[in-house]
């Protein structure tokens, strides 16, 4: 992973993978993403309030989307869920394409935004050797802004950046709704 965190400190700009998994495969996530009951409203950066009331209804703080977490950090069983089966391929696939050689996924998450929602910059982890991912199972114009830059939803692609870097998901203009996964590897 050392070799990657050089890159990313040298570049100061995500390193992009394309067309990991086929159009088929990135169907088969969208259709397992629709059918989740573990949806709940996101929080990110210093927005974190009391009671997801707040996020849900409060004018107070900004609608951040929805996540699905199929792990975090200490989960027990990460092949728990057939989403992190994906994760974990995604994961390997740029492994080899990058040589992104890392420990373990310390987190799954799966965005969604609908129009009109958004994201908050924040950062992943703040550990020095946490690598973030960023990977689109459909195109919109949406996209993620990494620090400062926006980065268009490009379907089977993979943005990887430090997770210590500011980041935030920017929610579409005509599209109905984006979707990614973000994990941390470290």
């Amino acid at each position: 992973m050392d070799n990657i965190i050089r890159q990313l400190d040298n570049s100061k700009k995500p390193i992009f993978v394309e067309k990991i998994l086929p159009a088929k495969e990135n169907k088969n996530i969208l259709h397992i993403l629709s059918i989740q009951n573990k949806w709940y409203f996101g929080h990110e950066g210093n927005y974190k309030p009391n009671s997801i009331f707040d996020l849900a209804y409060s004018n107070g703080f900004p609608h951040l989307g929805m996540i699905c977490r199929t792990a975090d950090e200490g989960h027990k069983d990460f092949f728990d869920h057939p989403l992190n089966i994906y994760a974990s391929i995604i994961a390997n696939i740029l492994s080899d394409a990058i040589n992104l050689q890392y420990n373990f996924i310390n987190r799954v998450y799966w965005n969604y935004y609908f129009k009109g929602q958004s994201g908050v910059c924040h950062v992943d982890n703040e550990l020095e050797k946490s690598i973030s991912v960023i990977y689109n199972p459909i195109s919109t114009d949406g996209g993620t802004e990494i620090l400062n830059e926006f980065y268009p939803d490009v379907q089977g692609q993979a943005k990887i950046f430090k997770s210590s870097w500011l980041h935030k998901g920017v929610t579409t203009k005509n599209d109905k709704a984006r979707s990614n996964l973000n994990m941390v590897l470290i």
